[in-house]
């Protein structure tokens, strides 16, 4: 037999933890005794519940007559029952045991408590009571089932718990459906923004596009069309070249514009990812596969182009320099070769420049750089060409010395293994040996005196009278004494010692300037044939100016032109021509000052038999070919000027 026993906790606190059970049934021995008290204050209101489910009785009679019933066929499952339902409340301590086989005293315990039940008014809300008594099978709602033989693990896995009594179970609607109907509400009106946002995008551009380095996001195709045609009214492209070097081409002098009869834009828009558009608000470049900025070309005149970009500065070559390949250079401090690093000049390789420039324009891109866009021709060999490397090696191993030319300007030049490595004698299978081909030498030392030598050259020059001209011809400039040079180098080869030295000069120059250029300094005399004048300058000043009667222009008497200097100065001098017997000359006449300028006998003097100077005069009245002066003229100008001053005499 099993005792219910109601929970006081319970009773007395509602709201006591959901999972405490309302009632225990307290099976097998454990169910020893239930105290009176107990019983007495539980059991009235279970029977009357049970009661009021009894046809045609009173609610005392009806649970005497339920829980009657009950006790007896109790008695006869309680064997059964105890083997598989025990019961220990919660707290096994607080409860009182009743004997299970004394079923009188159930029973009178019962009848005494039926009188309160009879005198209640309140009609029983629900019969589980008997239910619960008579079954064995499974408990009543609110009840927990203990086994006493089983551990208190194995109990857990059987307690089971109940809506309480009192109150009979509501329906309530379950959380999954709840959370479907929600969900499918977000789902339909995420549909529906997508594919309104969907229907947008097929005639806008979607988020983040960017066309031709414009911002087009939001935009249809008309106005985007409408901003490209803008961008080409006012499009110019900056070029860009080395050492500062700046230039501007305007997109009206090319002709340059938007082409909207192509449709670009309206390709761009079908080309876009449309279905993806949400993605653009995250990742823009996802929208199309070509990158940053999606491209459009525009159209202008290629000729017109070429034109304009041939005219740029940059692309002057007069005013270019050509890249020189780096080289072997002897280290005269640390005793061996390096790589001399290679110039990449400034000369622009008009061919993919153009075609560069063309290529930007398209795209109408507004700066370009040639240096960034290798335009430029590069040197062949650069200090990481292996060939180079290579070379050096076997320099250190044949010629480890050099001979380094110091000259005037402060410049120097390096005769180094790289030339002299050539003229190693070969034996028959082609490598070199330790000797010196002097033929070879030679030939080096002609070479680097064409290179130096400026006697002769052409120089242009500006002209103290404001205009540029030329001169050609003459004795003054850098000499280099080709024979005494040679002698020179031979000696270094056979010490193996290196030097460092000027070259033999025959001739030397004011300044080292390079060919074409004048390099007689600022201090100078300039004598102009076609205006019978002369100028005296020093220290780039002008100092004096002078008339003067030039030789006879008829092929044999003429003054010549070119570059001269003062070759001596004598006051007195006697002039003679050419020897026409023993004692005899062509003429011989004294004068009181004379500078030399040729070495056939042409120089500045006075002619106290000229009666005036300057016009034309020179044409049916000139010299032999020297210069003639007024004795006041030539006097001065014999102490402002001193042996080697440089004398330019020109026809312009």
């Amino acid at each position: 037999m099993g005792l219910f026993k109601r929970n006081k906790d319970k009773q007395e606190n509602p709201s006591a933890d959901a999972v405490q059970p309302d009632a225990t049934i307290v099976m097998g021995e454990d169910a020893a005794a239930v105290d009176d008290a107990e019983l007495d204050d539980t059991l009235p209101g279970y029977v009357g519940k049970h009661a009021s489910g009894s046809k045609g009785l009173g609610p005392a009679a009806a649970a005497w007559e339920a829980i009657s019933s009950a006790a007896g066929s109790a008695a006869s499952t309680a064997a059964g029952a105890g083997k598989r339902l025990g019961a220990h409340s919660t707290h096994p301590a607080a409860d009182d045991v009743i004997d299970p086989d004394s079923t009188q005293a159930f029973l009178a315990r019962t009848a005494k408590l039926l009188d309160s039940v009879e005198n209640e008014d309140t009609e029983p809300e629900e019969d589980w009571l008997a239910n619960a008594i008579e079954s064995t099978e499974e408990p009543p709602f609110g009840t927990q089932v203990i086994d006493p033989e089983l551990g208190e693990d194995e109990n857990a896995d059987f307690e089971k718990y109940v809506a309480p009594s009192h109150a009979a179970p509501k329906k309530k609607m379950k959380k999954g459906k709840v959370v479907g109907i929600i969900v499918g509400a977000i789902l339909a009106l995420i549909l529906v923004a997508y594919g309104a946002g969907f229907y947008y995008f097929t005639k806008h551009f979607c988020y983040g596009t960017t066309i031709s380095d414009i911002d087009c996001s939001f935009m249809t195709v008309d106005e985007v069309e409408k901003l490209m045609s803008d961008k080409a009214d006012k499009y110019s492209m900056e070029v860009v070249g080395r050492e500062d070097m700046k230039g501007e081409i305007k997109g009206a002098d090319i002709a340059f514009k938007y082409d909207e009869k192509a449709g670009q834009v309206q390709q761009l828009l079908k080309e876009q990812r449309t279905f993806m558009y949400p993605v653009s608000f995250i990742q823009k470049k996802f929208m199309h596969q070509e990158g940053d900025s999606l491209p459009i070309e525009f159209i202008f005149d290629e000729d017109a182009l070429k034109s304009a970009a041939e005219g740029l500065e940059m692309f002057d070559a007069s005013k270019s320099r050509e890249p020189v390949d780096a080289y072997p250079e002897f280290d005269m401090e640390n005793d061996k070769y390096v790589a001399h690093p290679e110039d990449q000049g400034t000369l622009v390789d008009k061919e993919k420049a153009i075609e560069t420039l063309s290529d930007k324009a398209k795209q109408a891109i507004s700066e370009v750089d040639l240096d960034a866009e290798e335009c430029y021709v590069k040197p062949k060999v650069t200090t990481e060409t292996p060939e180079l490397t290579e070379r050096i090696k076997q320099l250190d191993e044949y010629v480890p010395f050099a001979l380094t030319y110091e000259f005037d300007d402060g410049h120097t030049e390096q005769l180094n293994g790289e030339d002299m490595f050539e003229w190693l004698v070969k034996d028959k299978d082609g490598k070199p040996t330790k000797e010196f081909d002097d033929e070879q030498v030679a030939d080096w030392v002609r070479e680097f005196a064409k290179k130096h030598d400026r006697i002769g050259t052409t120089r242009t020059f500006k002209s103290v009278d404001g205009n540029t001209y030329e001169v050609s011809g003459g004795t003054y400039g850098w000499s280099v004494d080709e024979a005494a040079e040679v002698e020179a180098i031979k000696n270094m080869l056979e010490t193996k010692k290196s030097e460092k030295r000027e070259p033999i000069w025959v001739g030397k120059s004011a300044v080292d300037a390079a060919i074409g250029e004048p390099d007689w300094g600022d201090t100078y005399i300039e004598l102009n044939i076609a205006t019978q004048h002369m100028y005296v300058i020093k220290d780039g000043e002008k100092v004096a100016e002078y008339d003067v009667v030039t030789g006879l222009p008829n092929g044999k008497r003429d003054t010549p032109t070119g570059v001269y200097y003062i070759m001596e100065k004598m006051s007195p001098k006697t002039l003679r021509g050419e020897r026409i017997g023993k004692d005899k000359y062509e003429y011989e006449t004294p004068v009181a000052y004379w500078l030399r300028v040729t070495g056939d006998g042409v120089g500045f003097h006075d002619a106290s038999w000229q009666p005036s100077f300057g016009g034309n005069r020179y044409t049916y009245a000139g010299s032999h070919g020297c210069i003639n002066m007024s004795y006041s003229n030539v006097q001065e100008l014999y102490s402002l000027v001193d042996t080697g001053t440089p004398v330019v005499i020109h026809y312009n």
